[in-house]
């Protein structure tokens, strides 16, 4: 078995950590704390990895402003810090004691754990009672104009979806993470998700409703990168 080695250099004009694997292509990668990672086979040379990585200068431009954007944009779940509910910043205060979550009379969130651990699954649990608070209004809005109620609306922390429907059951699931968000995304995925009861696809008849209910639903969705 080839043993893989890792090494930092720069290479034009990146500082690289330059991983010779026994790979057929060079592969790029840029973390979340804005580093690039390159894996290369063994008989491609510097110079030809220089001549690669210029080539891919914007795109990796773009990937570190990215990850950029992402650091700034996280909780900082500290004393003193802040976390983002309905598109605003408010600052967080940290105590010791039972886990938990609320706000007070300064729009301070009060953070109650014994850990960072500990304080991080108590704001989950926190944000998904505000989305199961907020998102009943907007379907009671909508769900008369399409036409058609969910069985069960849920929640739960996801990372690749801000909501799914199963057309079979009826059963709407809402991201717990668009308590991040202003409310007028919560109910841009509340209502996609209403009309997937009536349209499972994203076929033109799908979109043409959407709009019709929310004409600027491209602005709405552009606030989730969606």
């Amino acid at each position: 078995m080839t043993r893989q080695r890792t090494e930092s250099i720069t290479l034009a004009g990146q500082l690289v950590h330059l991983t010779r694997k026994p790979i057929r292509s060079v592969r790029l990668k840029v973390t979340r704390d804005g580093q690039l990672m390159v894996s290369a086979p063994p008989q491609v040379s510097l110079t030809q990895l220089a001549a690669f990585i210029a080539s891919k200068e914007d795109w990796i431009s773009s990937q570190q402003r990215r990850r950029q954007q992402e650091a700034a944009d996280q909780d900082r779940l500290v004393d003193g810090g802040a976390l983002k509910l309905w598109g605003q910043w408010l600052p967080v205060h940290r105590r010791i004691g039972r886990a938990g979550v609320q706000s007070d009379s300064e729009s301070r969130i009060i953070i109650s754990a014994h850990d960072d651990l500990g304080a991080e699954r108590a704001v989950r649990s926190w944000r998904a009672d505000q989305v199961a608070e907020r998102a009943p209004q907007y379907v009671m809005r909508w769900a008369p104009v399409i036409g058609i109620f969910p069985t069960l609306i849920r929640t739960r922390w996801m990372t690749s979806r801000w909501g799914s429907c199963n057309f079979k059951t009826g059963v709407i699931t809402l991201n717990t993470q668009l308590s991040r968000y202003p409310e007028t995304a919560l109910e841009y995925v509340v209502v996609h998700e209403l009309v997937h009861l009536v349209h499972p696809d994203h076929s033109g008849q799908f979109w043409d409703l959407v709009a019709r209910i929310l004409p600027d639903h491209v602005n709405r969705s552009a606030v989730l990168r969606v």
